[in-house]
Order: C-alpha cells, then sequence, then structure tokens
C-alpha cells in the first residue's frame, strides 16, 4: 500500500488560520489580556517575543527564564502573576534570596511554593558560577549546541529542570528551541507528519521520556528544515491546533487540514 506523506508546507498554510484562544486571565506581556487570534498571528507574536525578551537586562533574562521553568506546574495565568512578582521585586542577582522569593510565590499564588523556591534558588546558584550571570554567553552556547539538544548543559542537573521544561525556557529567546508536549505529538501523529521521522531518527511518541522527546525535538528540526518556521514557531503552531482542534477528541469538523490529514483520510 502506498502512503502519501502530508507536505509540511501545505499543513501549515491550512492550520495558520485556525482561531486559538488562551485560557482564562492569561495576560501576555505584549498584547495585554488576549482575545481570540488565528494561530499564525500567534506564531508572529512569539517572533516579537523573542525580540523582547533578548532585549532584556541580564535581571530581566533571569525573571523571564524562571517563569517559564515554573510553568510546568502552574496555569497560564498564575504563570502570569508569577512574572509580575518577579519583575516588581526582583531587580539584580542579590533579591533572588528566600524571603523574596517566598513571597513572589506566595502572591503570585504558585502551587508548589517549596519546589518553585528550590528551582529558582538552585537555578541562581548554579548560573552565577557557571556564567557569572551572562545570559548572553548561555544563549550563544545553547544557541550553538541546539541540533544536540544542549544535552550537557549543567543546568538540566537542577530538580525539577528536565529537557522538555529547559527547552520551553530557552525558546522564549532562542527559536531554534521547541518543548514538545503531548498537544505537539497528538497533532504530529495524526497529521502523519510524524513518518517523515523514519530513517535514520529513532521513533518515539512519549514526550515524557527522554529517548523519545529527543526524537519529537529532531523531528520539528527536520521539518524545520522544509518548512519556512523555526522549531520554535513550529512548536507553537501545533500546540495551538492541538489545543484548540486536534484535542484528545478532535473536532475533526473544523479542522482545516483534514483533507491532509492520514488519520481523517484512513477514517473516512
Amino acid at each position: 500500500m502506498k502512503i502519501d506523506l502530508p507536505d509540511i508546507k501545505i499543513l501549515i498554510k491550512n492550520i495558520l488560520p485556525t482561531s486559538a484562544s488562551f485560557f482564562g486571565d492569561f495576560v501576555h506581556p505584549l498584547l495585554g489580556k488576549t482575545a481570540t487570534q488565528s494561530i499564525g498571528q500567534r506564531s508572529l507574536n512569539y517572533l516579537e517575543e523573542i525580540k523582547l525578551n533578548n532585549s532584556k537586562s541580564d535581571i530581566g533574562k533571569f525573571n523571564v527564564f524562571i517563569t517559564s521553568l515554573l510553568l510546568r506546574s502552574a496555569s497560564a495565568e498564575s504563570g502570569g502573576r508569577l512574572y509580575k512578582e518577579l519583575e516588581k521585586n526582583i531587580r539584580n542577582y542579590n533579591d533572588v534570596d528566600t524571603k523574596n522569593i517566598k513571597d513572589v510565590l506566595k502572591i503570585a499564588m504558585y502551587r508548589f511554593p517549596p519546589q518553585g523556591l528550590e528551582t529558582i534558588l538552585s537555578f541562581k546558584d548554579l548560573f552565577l558560577k557557571r556564567y557569572q550571570g551572562r545570559w548572553d554567553v548561555y544563549l550563544n552556547e545553547a544557541k550553538t549546541k541546539y541540533k544536540d539538544n544542549f544535552v550537557e548543559d549543567e543546568l538540566l542537573s537542577i530538580k525539577g529542570v528536565g529537557l522538555k521544561v529547559r527547552d520551553l525556557a530557552l525558546s522564549c529567546f532562542l527559536k531554534e528551541y521547541s518543548a514538545n508536549d503531548i498537544h505537539v505529538v497528538r497533532v504530529l501523529v495524526r497529521t502523519g507528519l510524524f513518518v517523515h521521522g523514519y530513517g535514520d531518527i529513532d521513533i518515539g511518541t512519549n514526550p515524557n521520556k527522554k529517548e523519545d522527546y529527543l526524537f519529537m525535538r529532531k523531528l520539528i528540526i527536520r521539518l524545520s528544515g522544509e518548512s519556512d518556521f523555526s522549531p520554535g514557531e513550529l512548536d507553537r503552531i501545533f500546540w495551538h491546533f492541538g489545543r484548540t482542534i486536534c484535542k484528545k477528541k478532535p473536532n475533526c469538523q473544523k479542522c482545516l487540514v483534514k483533507n491532509d490529514c492520514l488519520t481523517y483520510k484512513n477514517k473516512s
């Protein structure tokens, strides 16, 4: 049986007009309180976010990175509150102490204060020791090693900081990084883009397993090379699409890519 692999460029073109919205009271740092927007616009917003984040001071970058690290245990609106409190109270590395961080986590209503405190203080200590607090050095090293996913990054030794969490934080500054969660994996598998990974990449579909996660990273990098979008852009595009249309119970009737989707065509 012959299988026609989906064309990444056609799929993306048809996904971009899909409407997507954030949930709850999340406040976007660039747009304010977000309304429903197309996934294409959200992809453009992401590129603007990167510019904004890279223009910040070292302590400003620290606050953005820390917020992303802790988003694994927070809702989007909680993440917005956390970033707001960090920006208000953390103006230099000396401000990153036990009392200040406890206060920030409490006001932000972060769900796991002890774990959040440990992550932030451990990150600060290791980052100052390894990079002297200089984000240009760290981000440049991460950018040069993105194809191997910077697996030797010493910051991965911090409790609670795995590849996916670290990659989400890095993707706030570098479009070469993507944090491929279950929403992204679901879209890749159902549409058939997953099949582009057969050959010289080890296959895997569980983003919580290191080997499978690294496969997905390599697949996204490969798909990036076959499209006009960076890994970070593809990650956001597929994430929004997976949350909005290609959910656990997919809304195929509203799907703009169903005619190019291997799963839908097989069901029809």
